[in-house]
């Protein structure tokens, strides 16, 4: 069946987007609070750096993948 792969990744998706709230949660006080580490601080910047492009590269690979 082609759907237990696509379940599985959905599952896996699910996980790891709340562990990434897990994360999350705990970093906003810090950040709002500017108490973040010097090394912590750097790779927030260059996540917001490559966000849009990372972002924009899912959704060219989803595009390509999907062609039929």
């Amino acid at each position: 069946m082609r759907i237990v792969p696509h379940l599985a990744a959905a599952v896996v998706l699910a996980v790891l987007a709340g562990a990434g709230l897990a994360v999350d949660v705990r970093l906003v006080p810090l950040c709002q609070e500017g108490h973040i580490p010097g090394d912590l601080a750097r790779v927030l910047r260059w996540s917001e750096v490559f966000a849009h492009g990372g972002g924009a590269a899912v959704v060219l690979l989803v595009a390509w993948t999907d062609r039929k």
